[in-house]
Parts: C-alpha cells; structure tokens; sequence
C-alpha cells in the first residue's frame, strides 16, 4: 500500500489518499485470480476506508476531493527483481525472506 499525502496532487484536504498494491507470484496465479483481483482490491479498500473512518468518529464514507486513476502494467523482468520494491509483509504472503539491507 502506497500512501499519499492530498497535498502531493495539489489538494488541501486533511486525510491520505492510499494506493493499494498487490503483487502476484506468476507460478500461483490462475485465470479466476486474475478476473476477480479487480472486486477484491475495490472491496478490500472500501473496508479499510470504513474501518478507518469510523476510528476517526465518522458516521459515512466521506469523499475525497480528487479521482485518482492508476494502471496495471507487464514488466518483463525476474519476480524476485520486482519483490525487491515490495513490502516486508506481500514478501511473507509470497513464501519470500525479507530483502536484505
């Protein structure tokens, strides 16, 4: 997960705009984990929205100023390369020792 401060996009509101990261191992993906990742990460983020909000007394979702947009792309380069910029924890989830250093 990426976090971003509002201002970093040129907003002055007071939260965090958070940018949910996932990395799959080629060898463990199949076609349904593929079609589904889309729902699962929509959900996942509109949980942890939720959660987060009633912690700070909110009673509804509150919306951000600001529709960011991001894309999927295909890096064509050894996966131990790319989980080398992952978190500690997407690493755990892999089976994958944490990075040196």
């Amino acid at each position: 997960m990426l976090l971003f401060a509002p201002g970093y996009f040129g907003s002055r509101e007071a939260g965090t705009y958070y940018h949910w990261n996932q990395l799959c191992d080629p060898a463990r993906t199949t076609p349904m984990i593929s079609e589904g990742l889309p729902t699962v990460h929509r959900s996942e983020a509109r949980s942890l929205k939720a959660q987060l909000e009633r912690r700070a007394g909110r009673r509804r979702a509150v919306a951000g100023e600001l529709v960011l947009r991001s894309h999927t792309i295909y890096v064509d380069a050894p996966l131990d390369q790319a989980l080398a910029y992952s978190p500690t924890r997407q690493r755990r989830d892999l089976g994958i020792p944490a990075a040196p250093g």
